[in-house]
């Protein structure tokens, strides 16, 4: 939603409007002054007096314009001046406009240029002092405000250069790049929906604004509107075919819809143009991943960290797309490496934990996990992991406590609650089990590995029908899910139902223990 803007006769009668505007006209506060009269013929559009008011605060604007002109040097001592701003010659340009304005002390042009120069120098302070001159000589130079607003935007003073721009639109209302500028601003502020609004009246005045259309899906992206930001990459890409960050950022935008393939293709076309964007090799990295193109996601990184190598996140994310290949010794190596470079780096340690885990390498595993939790105390994922490790120790006193902690930090992990059921199994407590089970269901109710465990333990206790419930759950969310159609064709070889039974377990392996 947009913001109304407020009307001063929201807050005071017609006549007292008019007679304030006139006051602050007498005062010299004219851009307050043409602000009121301009409210006040925004509800009374034929007010004498307020049509009246704005053409003599006109007729002062030209006259300090005409003066400021007058006032100012001829264009042959001003082109050089101009020359040497436009080549970034800075200091040269601040020693020429000083000289001038020792002849032109009340030129606002002078004054622009001075605060310009300053300004790229990165002296912000001295910029906004020459601007505040500028508008001093000249109260409704739209230039010397917008060139404020920058200033006062790189020194992160967001809320005045938003003010400072506000101000040059109320003189000059069709500037493309104020409103672009300002669109800038606010997106830095978070707001995110005022933002927009800028951008899009800054393409209303020039449609072809390619900028302004990037940013403006940058917005929407951080609204998290996929969609729209996408359409604004796209209106970007028809002014500008060339723009890689506009694919880059599409490309991230796909991703976050799930649409991996124009994802990936979108970071190929950024790429085409501009080879060196580390991101998108990275991001492409991480869609490939998603897709299972392991080897191709290994490449991407690969390419990725040739720009920039030192990420300890990309090798990271390498190192577990060569887990999920099996290459478990390279994986470690790059989990390695991400920690000479990161040395704090928890989720490194932690997916080291688990490629050690998956080797048998148990005690390497436990100290991995250790070192994770020493750099990050509440990391549920890794006190889990490190039970499951204890468990295959049959350290399983030690595994339930570690479960414990899990489930402290983090009461919704289903996870550890069925790992922690399987402890309880191997203990032989099949009470504890089944509770532990019914924890993990209550907080993930379609968790067919946790009804197939609570079925098998069922099954054990010599209850089969109740454990064919839990057995046919468990195929109602999966039911490609092999070993509970084996359990379920045990149970009801038991309780006398042979046909179903003898036909559930051909479909499986054909063997069954009873």
């Amino acid at each position: 939603m947009q913001e109304i803007e407020s009307n001063i006769l929201d807050t005071l009668k017609l006549d007292t409007a008019l007679r304030l505007a006139k006051k602050k006209s007498k005062e010299g506060s004219t851009v307050e002054a043409r602000n009121i009269y301009k409210d006040i013929l925004y509800k009374f559009p034929k007010n004498k007096k307020a049509i009246e008011g704005i053409k003599a605060i006109l007729g002062k604007t030209k006259a300090i314009s005409k003066v400021s002109e007058g006032q100012g040097p001829s264009q042959d001592r001003l082109q050089p001046l101009i020359n040497l701003y436009e080549q970034g010659r800075h200091e040269k340009a601040l020693y020429h406009v000083t000289s001038l304005l020792r002849d032109f002390p009340n030129s606002v042009m002078l004054y622009n240029i001075c605060g310009a120069a300053y300004q790229g120098l990165g002296q912000l302070d001295a910029a906004i002092y020459n601007f505040k001159k500028a508008i001093s000589i000249d109260p409704f130079n739209a230039d010397a405000y917008s060139n404020m607003g920058i200033a006062l935007q790189n020194q992160g003073k967001l809320n005045e250069a938003v003010e400072a721009y506000k101000k040059a639109l109320s003189i000059k209302p069709n500037h493309f790049d104020i409103y672009y500028n300002m669109g800038n601003a606010l997106q830095d502020q978070g707001k995110l929906e005022e933002a927009i609004g800028a951008y899009n009246n800054a393409t209303a005045i020039k449609p072809n604004f390619a900028d302004a259309f990037y940013n403006m899906g940058n917005a929407l992206q951080d609204q998290g509107k996929q969609e729209e930001a996408i359409e604004a990459y796209k209106k970007t890409l028809s002014i500008r075919p060339n723009y890689a960050e506009a694919y880059h950022n599409m490309g991230i935008a796909f991703k976050a819809l799930v649409k991996l393939e124009e994802s990936i293709d979108a970071y190929k076309r950024a790429l085409a143009i501009k080879p060196k964007i580390a991101e998108a090799h990275i991001n492409m990295g991480n869609a490939l991943k998603e897709q299972g193109k392991l080897q191709e996601a290994v490449e991407a990184y690969e390419n990725g960290l040739l720009i920039k190598p030192d990420n300890a996140e990309v090798i990271n994310n390498m190192g577990n797309a060569l887990k999920e290949q099996g290459k478990l010794q390279e994986a470690i190596k790059a989990y390695k490496k991400a920690l000479n470079i990161k040395l704090d780096y928890a989720e490194a340690y932690y997916n080291m934990g688990n490629t050690l885990q998956e080797q048998g390498k148990l005690e390497e595993a436990i100290e991995a996990y250790k070192k994770a939790l020493a750099i990050k105390p509440n990391y549920a994922e890794a006190i889990n992991n490190m039970g499951n490790t204890l468990q295959n120790q049959g350290k399983f006193e030690e595994a339930i406590e570690a479960y414990n902690n899990a489930t402290s930090i983090k009461p919704e992990n289903a996870v550890a609650y069925n790992n922690m059921g399987a402890v309880f199994k191997s203990q032989g407590k099949p009470g504890e089990a089944i509770a532990a089970y019914k924890k993990a269901l209550a907080i993930k109710p379609y968790y067919a590995e946790a009804y197939y465990n609570m079925g098998t333990v069922l099954n054990s206790q010599g209850k089969p029908e109740e454990a064919l419930s839990a057995y046919k759950k468990a195929l109602e969310i999966n039911p490609d899910f092999s070993k509970a159609s084996a359990g379920m064709g045990e149970c009801l070889l038991k309780i006398g139902k042979f046909e179903e039974g003898r036909s559930l377990i051909q479909k499986t392996d054909g063997s069954i223990s009873l």
